[in-house]
């Protein structure tokens, strides 16, 4: 077993392994895990310099911003560089960044709780992390921050627990339909319009797929991915994956089996989502480059990579500039039924971590990279779309980024995440069902009866 030994682990170099930092949050109750690390319980976090409704004086202050790599949400993005260069001009305070691979954020953050750490000042932020961790890592800034009308109410949710916010949102992307038109065209479906229903599409496999080119890629099955894109066929449907206080499974009803039901469909009967595929590590940015390559027909992804796509120059995130820029196609994501649609959200942003030394200027540097300016500059350069309302509505924005208009419509329907602190547990019971049911183990029923026994096991092993 691998251990994580070292500055920030323990005292005396006492490290805990992979295994135990991830029960962290889930059936190991975390005071327990905190002894075990430290040797104890922590004090509550001491407040820096700055603040109190006058200047702001950071100087002397040095913050450590831990974030993903992939693009877009460190120190060398448009919007965050610019944040980064006024918030130290005004505060005199100076930021450092540290970048992960989003599949190591879990484990880190795990690490960050176990040994109290405070030499991290700033944590990235989503709908998984701030669900899976919520008051255990992040610090309530709802007082820091005040007013948050300026923001996408579904952003500020996201971000939110029980009233509590734990981080400001930078941007509200959401996953919708990306398709190329010529290739739908040939397949004798109208480019303009494309199918509405998942089936409706998967009957087209067969016309959509030539030579070595597949009708989808999508990473179905990728690591902590597997609740996401299930929820994109969930959210289609009227019910929710778990109640409001989060302790039952809902989805043992015929809405539940219709979505196994659809996504065998898809990726066993129809093979419509490309097998080699589904597993991907690399997640969407992969499936940029496939689809930017000309070697998929559609693809369920983001506007950044949909901004890839549109683009035959220099290459984005997606590191691979585009042969099929001419042919892009984007709609909301189709639905079970007829005149239903669902998507899942991939709201990122900001907050401070509970262990900080530095909380007043962790707060006010979240503030500054969420603000106004900053978010135009990152819209603008269609890396995202901003969370702001006054900046999604600006006239400049709207100029080009015409894409802004399937966000919309998209949002209107439901794009629930489901992050919470079981979230590993569950994310586990789902993906070994699923690649299950991908390999002939289960069917659509029995699947939907795995995940509903092992999947409210492991919810009630938290809450016991």
């Amino acid at each position: 077993m691998d251990r994580i030994d070292g500055p920030g682990t323990g005292p005396a170099g006492r490290g805990l392994s992979r295994r135990r930092l991830l029960q962290i949050g889930a059936s190991v109750p975390l005071a327990s895990l905190l002894i075990e690390a430290c040797g104890g319980s922590g004090g509550q976090p001491s407040a820096s310099s700055g603040g109190g409704g006058g200047p702001e004086n950071f100087k002397g202050v040095t913050l450590q911003v831990v974030t993903r790599d992939g693009g877009g949400m460190d120190n060398k993005a448009p919007g965050i560089k610019a944040a980064i260069d006024t918030w130290s001009k005004r505060t005199g305070g100076q930021v450092q960044f540290t970048l992960l691979g989003f599949t190591d954020v879990p484990v880190k953050y795990a690490g960050y709780v176990a040994s109290q750490d405070s030499s991290v000042d700033v944590l990235y932020a989503g709908d998984p992390f701030v669900g899976q961790f919520q008051d255990k890592l992040y610090l309530d800034i709802t007082k820091q921050v005040g007013q948050t009308s300026a923001f996408l109410p579904g952003t500020i949710q996201a971000l939110s627990r029980d009233g509590h916010l734990y981080a400001l949102p930078i941007h509200s992307e959401m996953e919708f339909f990306i398709y190329n038109k010529q290739y739908f065209q040939q397949a004798g479906l109208d480019p303009d319009k494309p199918p509405g229903t998942w089936e409706e599409l998967f009957a087209a496999a067969p016309r959509l797929r030539k030579g070595n080119r597949t009708p989808n890629a999508s990473p179905l099955l990728a690591p902590n991915e597997c609740i996401f894109y299930f929820a994109i066929f969930l959210n289609s449907t009227t019910t929710k994956l778990v109640s409001p206080d989060g302790t039952k499974l809902q989805i043992g009803n015929a809405d539940g089996l219709a979505v196994f039901q659809t996504w065998y469909d898809g990726v066993v009967t129809h093979k419509f989502f490309d097998s080699s595929v589904l597993t991907d590590a690399g997640s969407e940015y992969d499936t940029g480059k496939i689809f930017n390559q000309g070697n998929t027909a559609s693809m369920l992804n983001f506007s950044e990579l949909y901004e890839d796509a549109i683009n035959p120059g220099a290459p984005g995130g997606a590191q691979v500039p585009s042969t099929v820029a001419d042919h892009v196609g984007a709609t909301i994501m189709p639905g079970i039924k007829t005149g239903t649609s669902g998507s899942c959200n991939g709201f990122e942003g900001f907050g401070v971590s509970r262990f900080s030394r530095n909380p007043d200027a962790a707060a006010s540097f979240v503030r500054e990279m969420t603000s106004r300016e900053p978010e135009k500059i990152m819209n603008l350069t269609k890396q995202f779309p901003s969370s702001r309302k006054d900046v999604l509505s600006d006239p400049e924005v709207r100029a080009i980024y015409p894409v802004a208009a399937i966000l919309q419509q998209q949002g209107k329907y439901n794009i629930d995440r489901y992050g919470a602190p079981y979230f590993t547990q569950l994310e586990q019971v789902m993906s070994e069902t699923l690649t299950g049911l991908w390999k002939g183990t289960y069917s659509p029923a029995q699947a939907q009866d795995r995940v509903m026994t092992k999947g409210q096991a492991a919810i009630d092993q938290f809450f016991s």
